[in-house]
């Protein structure tokens, strides 16, 4: 799974990438809204992983959103 956080770290909008392998769970922390989503969901499948589901949590402190994928 090091090569899917290295490919989400690449994006610019990417401020956090936190890897669970045993879980299969991948938090990424971004600003934006669904065209970075739809970015995040191909760098994920072009890494060779797929997406099976995605939890949406905001933090208006931060103004940003932290996806599971």
């Amino acid at each position: 799974m090091e090569d899917l956080e290295g490919a989400l770290r690449k994006l610019d909008y990417v401020s956090d990438v936190d890897v669970n392998p045993p879980g299969n769970v991948v938090a990424v922390s971004f600003e934006g809204g669904k065209t970075e989503q739809e970015e995040i969901k191909r760098a994920v499948e072009e890494a060779g992983y797929e997406v099976s589901r995605l939890s949406v949590r905001s933090s208006f402190a931060e103004e940003g959103k932290l996806w599971d994928i």
